[in-house]
């Protein structure tokens, strides 16, 4: 990674440059993956491709798109755990419905067995809404995941 302020070569990912003192990444003088000069115009860079602001070959976090699907697919709505943040009402109200069915199933067992496949059906509903709800969801939405 290049400061995009001086130009330097910077070593992993410093919030500021030693050579200049600026935050590497708010300026626009210099490419951040080659050290190329730029213009602040500048979207890409002539001399290595790489998108201006980005880092080739390095990864900014986010989530992965398979684990939520395998997630769901497996641990139904404790997928919502693993993008927490922003699924967080998701959770719990996928967590309230399946305790409140859980509950109402043990009840009602002795009554009648309809009642507790009514109940079980919103189990398995929540179970596929957390199965579609993670496969629809574009990578992107999961790689930009902060």
């Amino acid at each position: 990674m290049f400061c995009k302020n001086c130009g330097k070569e910077l070593i992993g990912t410093p919030e500021y440059c030693l050579n200049c003192g600026a935050k590497p990444l708010a300026a626009h003088s210099f490419c951040q993956n080659c050290g190329a000069a730029i213009t602040p115009a500048t979207e890409i860079c002539v001399k290595c491709g790489a998108k201006v602001g980005e880092v080739v070959g390095e990864t900014k976090g986010g989530k992965s798109k398979t684990t939520s699907v395998l997630l769901a697919v497996f641990l139904s709505f404790w997928t919502w755990l693993y993008t927490y943040r922003k699924d967080a009402w998701k959770f719990w109200v996928s967590l309230v419905l399946a305790i409140f069915t859980g509950i109402l199933a043990v009840v009602t067992s002795g009554v009648s067995l309809v009642f507790s496949w009514i109940f079980n059906l919103g189990v398995l509903g929540v179970w596929i809404w957390a199965i579609v709800d993670t496969a629809v969801k574009k990578d992107e939405w999961y790689r930009s995941y902060s």
